[in-house]
């Protein structure tokens, strides 16, 4: 968000292009998930889908991607913070989700 901002506020074409970054990390991601479920050894393609290594690759292979885009030494950092910090609230929401299963 602070990106997207700073872009608007300075009108650089380049800024645009560092805070566009993200939205291509997405669906960098979900390229990468889809070929490398095609690519597994298992033979069934929603059990790769589901596989937490194809999907930790994927996030791994598209933030490498797009930092490599990025122009700017501080959308890069900004850029590794947001998906940081995703990871950190999709780990705390998938052991709440685990905890809640276990209670019920």
């Amino acid at each position: 968000m602070v990106q997207i901002l700073q872009a608007y506020t300075s009108q650089d074409p380049i800024d645009y292009h560092d805070a566009i970054v993200s939205l291509h990390s997405f669906l960098y991601a979900r390229i990468i998930i889809f070929l490398l479920g095609t690519m597994c050894p298992s033979l069934s393609f929603s059990k790769n889908i589901n596989s937490r290594f194809v999907y930790a690759e994927a996030i791994f292979e598209s933030v490498l991607i797009s930092a490599g885009h990025c122009t700017k030494p501080s959308a890069i950092f900004a850029f590794l913070l947001l998906v940081q910090a995703i990871g950190k609230i999709s780990t705390f929401a998938g052991r709440r989700a685990w905890e809640e299963r276990l209670l019920t």
